[in-house]
């Protein structure tokens, strides 16, 4: 490896390791935030994205769900929920959530469904007899 890959990477570990205590701060917070005000769906969706950031997705999801369960028409844990099943490669998931944030509200991650028509049809509705896209 040469010296400027070298320092390449030296440079990266150090950033990535001062993002994780600057993260894993930010999380100790939230918490904090959580045991104040366990009703705060806000912060369950703030942990979510913490964690997706941690590349976590299981902690992620977790989160997304407890904001739900406090508030079943929060739109963006549903627009996350959507994002992190489409990292993970689950469109047809990814698509239910794109479609449910849309019904709240939050229609983003549907439009970036619609913009490609090969992941379109993840956001049918089954009902839906001219196979066009929910919302």
């Amino acid at each position: 490896m040469g010296e400027k890959n070298r320092r390449k990477s030296w440079l990266r570990e150090l950033v990535d390791f001062a993002l994780d205590r600057d993260i894993g701060a930010e999380i100790e917070r939230q918490h904090d935030i959580l045991e104040a005000a366990p009703g705060s769906a806000r912060a369950h969706l703030d942990l979510a994205i913490l964690h997706v950031s941690r590349r976590d997705p299981a902690q992620a999801i977790a989160h997304c769900e407890a904001a739900l369960a406090i508030d079943p028409s929060f739109a963006p844990a549903y627009s996350k929920l959507g994002e992190i099943h489409i990292s993970l490669g689950d469109y047809e998931q990814a698509g239910r959530y794109a479609v449910r944030a849309a019904e709240c509200g939050d229609r983003t991650l549907l439009e970036m469904f619609e913009r490609y028509p090969g992941v379109a049809s993840f956001t049918r509705k089954p009902d839906d007899p001219s196979g066009g896209a929910a919302g």
